[in-house]
């Protein structure tokens, strides 16, 4: 028995100084991701690279290091998003492995910035018998996000190499490495047809379906300018008869342009003083709010015409952020500023009165307005 113990002992110290912690890794990406430049998963990445997200964007970046048990290591995932800026620089503890419970992601909302670092055992390296007893809790308590990552909506970045009504091939610009995706005829274009994605750089949002990956939309995300093509000899030659003329038809249009703009601008504004865009209060609301994600809180709106401004208060974490927006008949968009003030997020929805100035609200916000919101609101008097 000693001898086994001093053998085992001996084994896990050599596993310990043969096996460095490995470099941090790209696990998981949705959403928009503001720098750096087209973040994939399964790609690694350097200590003090700074990751930012976007209200709508989350990421998971995986830390690994041989843990006390010799055939498996240690997992440590640093999970953030929605607005969150994170730099790679998590330290390990190699024979050590203090695993924690993760959070329910679901109960998050695009747009409230976290930051979380959870623990795990990793798989076994190789045959190791009877499962300890921490390993098996370990994957017993992270059983619900393992199965919530398997299902969740994901996003990859880079080139379209080649793009068809049937799949579409994207290359990273990180790694050079590249991914097929599934086209369906639910895929959402942007622009359509797929032919069009061809050569741009495009964001496809997909899910993982058995050994395939399915594009449930790919948008480009570069900027195409246009330069039509002109035959020489068809421009005015300078000081020529026809150089004048030109001139002269310019002239007309800009003069036509500046009309028209006029126009415009008299007709929004005679569309607004019909409406009651005027300075004077039109009424102020108190709503309780409900954002179907497993956050509530409260919603203050005062109304001047079609325009309204006012404030949202989510009771977790205390968040409060500014809104503005317009509230024209049954419809009402507003946006909500959050933090840092360069980031919004929209709603849109319905108004319906509901009797002696309280009125029901109820729409959609979030990225790609896939979130739900609800509100009742009563009249400040």
């Amino acid at each position: 028995m000693l001898y086994r113990f001093f053998l085992t002992c001996l084994v896990l110290l050599l596993l310990l100084a043969a096996s460095p912690a490995t470099a941090a890794r790209v696990s998981f990406v949705t959403g928009t991701v503001i720098r750096p430049q087209d973040l994939n998963e399964d790609e690694d990445v350097a200590r003090g690279t700074v990751i930012e997200t976007a209200a709508d964007g989350l990421v998971m970046i995986r830390y690994e290091w041989p843990s006390d048990i010799p055939s498996r290591n240690c997992v440590l995932l640093a999970i953030f998003g929605y607005g969150q800026r994170y730099t790679v620089s998590e330290s390990e503890t190699p024979g050590r492995c203090d695993t924690t419970v993760p959070s329910n992601l679901d109960a998050l909302s695009p747009g409230d910035a976290f930051l979380e670092r959870e623990t795990r055992y990793g798989g076994a390296k190789f045959d190791e018998g009877q499962t300890a007893a921490q390993v098996a809790r370990s994957a017993a308590d992270w059983r619900g996000f393992d199965s919530w990552v398997q299902n969740a909506e994901r996003s990859y970045s880079g080139k379209a190499t080649r793009a068809d009504n049937r799949s579409i091939r994207v290359r990273s610009s990180r790694t050079g490495s590249e991914r097929m995706f599934d086209v369906t005829g639910s895929t959402r274009l942007s622009p359509s047809p797929a032919a069009d994605l061809e050569g741009r750089r495009v964001r496809v949002d997909f899910r993982r379906r058995g050994g395939t990956l399915e594009a449930l939309a790919v948008t480009a995300t570069d900027s195409v300018t246009v330069v039509p093509q002109v035959d020489p000899s068809t421009l005015p030659t300078p000081g020529g008869p026809d150089w004048e003329a030109v001139a002269k038809n310019k002239e007309k249009e800009k003069a036509e342009l500046e009309k028209r703009k006029a126009a415009e601008a008299e007709k929004r504004k005679a569309k607004e003083l019909e409406s009651g865009a005027d300075s004077a209060d039109v009424g102020r609301w108190k709503c309780s709010l409900d954002l179907h994600q497993g956050d509530t809180g409260s919603l203050t709106l005062i109304r001047k015409g079609v325009a309204i401004s006012g404030s949202t208060w989510i009771s977790r974490g205390s968040q409060e952020h500014e809104i503005s927006g317009s509230w024209r008949g049954d419809s009402i968009r507003f946006r909500r500023t959050l933090s840092p003030a360069t980031t919004h997020q929209d709603f849109v929805g319905v108004a319906a009165a509901a009797g002696d100035g309280s009125v029901r609200m109820a729409g959609r916000f979030a990225a790609g307005f896939r979130g739900i919101w609800s509100a009742d609101c009563e009249p400040v008097r």
